[in-house]
C-alpha cells in the first residue's frame, strides 16, 4: 500500500506596516513628519518637527508626545495620534 499525502500551507505575514500616525494641528502652524508614509512598522522611529506661522509660537505636543522639545522622535509600537499646539505670539508693542 502506498500513502499519498498532500499538504498545503498558507503563510500570511500580515501588513508589514500596521501602525498609523495621525497628526492634528491646533492653532497656526505646520508639522513635518519624516518619513511621511503615514503607516509604519513596529519599532520604527518617526521625527516630527513643528513650525509656527508668523505671529504664532509652538506651545507643545499632546497625545502620544508631550512637552515642548522640537523636533521630537516617536517610536511606533502601535497606532498613535499627536497634536501640535500653536499659540498667538505675545504682542510686544505695549
Amino acid at each position: 500500500r502506498r500513502l499519498d499525502l498532500r499538504v498545503a500551507a498558507t503563510f500570511n505575514e500580515g501588513n508589514p506596516f500596521p501602525y498609523s500616525l495621525t497628526v492634528t494641528i491646533n492653532g497656526t502652524g505646520s508639522v513635518t513628519v519624516n518619513p511621511a508614509s503615514g503607516f509604519y512598522a513596529s519599532g520604527f522611529k518617526v521625527r516630527l518637527t513643528a513650525t509656527a506661522e508668523p505671529g504664532s509660537v509652538f506651545a507643545g505636543w499632546s497625545g502620544a508626545l508631550s512637552g515642548t522639545t522640537n523636533p521630537q522622535d516617536l517610536t511606533m509600537d502601535r497606532s498613535k495620534s499627536v497634536v501640535a499646539v500653536f499659540n498667538l505670539a505675545a504682542n510686544d508693542s505695549g
